[in-house]
């Protein structure tokens, strides 16, 4: 009997979250995978994180903290000089869980991102 409350309740987010992201209007760059996407890097003089991110038709758009990105619903939860997180939430059919992807800077591709760097 738990278990089929737990499936109730991952159905009940799941309808919540999808309910959610068509409510809002889509944003430019959730068109793409995040994979066809390119973190140029990090702008300095603002307020808040500002990120440069280009899209495979090679336009260039300024994301900040919070935007979507990416067709699975992925949030920008954070902006730091050399990358950029993206967290998708999911349902694996057991459960609820997030994914944490890294856009690199196209300088830094390759490279560990520093332990210090964008501690979660």
């Amino acid at each position: 009997m738990a278990k089929l409350g737990v499936q109730f309740l991952s159905l009940a987010i799941l309808v919540t979250w999808s309910s959610i992201l068509q409510a809002r209007e889509r944003q430019a760059l959730e068109r793409f995978q995040l994979g066809e996407l390119s973190y140029l890097g990090y702008e300095y003089g603002h307020r808040e994180p500002v990120a440069r991110v280009r899209d495979p038709d090679g336009y260039v758009h300024t994301v900040l903290e919070g935007n979507y990105l990416g067709k699975k619903g992925g949030v920008v939860v954070q902006i730091t000089i050399h990358r950029m997180i993206v967290s998708e939430v999911h349902s694996d059919g057991s459960g609820w869980g997030e994914s944490r992807h890294y856009l690199q800077a196209e300088d830094r591709k390759g490279e560990s991102p520093s332990p210090l760097e964008g501690t979660e």
